[in-house]
């Protein structure tokens, strides 16, 4: 069961990472290049990577809709 909890997990003494249950499901390759400039939660578009240098990433609704459909059907640009 995927429950959204955070939790800790020793794997040495000095190496204790966070950790959440995710469920993954069937995708398609989506072009991150052509999500870009839809995607909200990037506020810097030409350093893109950034946004994601730090683990876990707070989307909104929209931006998550976004990346599924791409996900599911590929995505074309308007």
């Amino acid at each position: 069961m995927v429950t959204g909890d955070v939790y800790q997990v020793e794997v040495t003494r000095a190496f204790k990472p966070y950790r959440v249950d995710v469920q993954f499901v069937p995708a398609k390759e989506a072009q991150i290049k052509l999500l870009v400039e839809r995607l909200s939660f990037i506020k810097r578009k030409a350093h893109w990577g950034a946004a994601f240098r730090f683990g876990h990433v707070e989307i909104s609704g929209g931006d998550f809709a976004l990346i599924c459909v791409a996900g599911r059907q590929g995505f074309e640009p308007r």
